[in-house]
């Protein structure tokens, strides 16, 4: 199984849980997961997450290589994923960001998406949620514990 992660996945797990200085065991894993290539980080995601200037930026950007799948890899399945949403406008994807290259991504490998998103019911294209997409169109989702949880053998002690 590969698992795609989704920005709030990484921006929660450092921010809520997980700080890169101190628990580095946790990124480490990540790494390790990655170089087996159970872990990916869509190319939408690094660019995302890269806005900002701190030391989760620093982390994307010095394991780019263990982890990235370029856009070219889900770019058939991207028009379902945009399919689950509405098909979206222009104005609609700004908002959407990466989330569609996410599921694409899960959906082009027959992985799984991992986001910290809750479901939400709406029919406002730009306010609906990962989870509730990824339902709609049978893609596996999981959060940070439900990750954690079904790699649990993997941890680390």
């Amino acid at each position: 199984m590969t698992y795609f992660l989704d920005s709030n996945f990484l921006i929660d797990a450092k921010n809520l849980h997980f700080p890169i200085t101190g628990k580095p065991e946790f990124w480490n894993w990540l790494v390790r997961l990655g170089t087996d290539g159970v872990l990916r980080i869509p190319e939408a995601v690094h660019n995302e997450v890269t806005c900002g200037n701190d030391d989760l930026v620093e982390w994307v950007n010095s394991h780019q290589a263990t982890f990235s799948c370029k856009t070219s890899e889900c770019i058939f399945s991207l028009p379902h994923a945009l399919a689950g949403y509405g098909n979206p406008t222009e104005t609609d994807l700004e908002f959407l960001r990466a989330d569609p290259y996410v599921i694409a991504h899960a959906m082009a490998a027959g992985g799984t998406v991992v986001t910290g998103e809750k479901p939400k019911e709406t029919s406002v294209i730009k306010n609906k949620k990962i989870p509730t997409i990824c339902e709609g169109l049978h893609v596996p989702c999981l959060t940070l514990p439900g990750f954690m949880w079904e790699l649990r053998s993997t941890m680390p002690i």
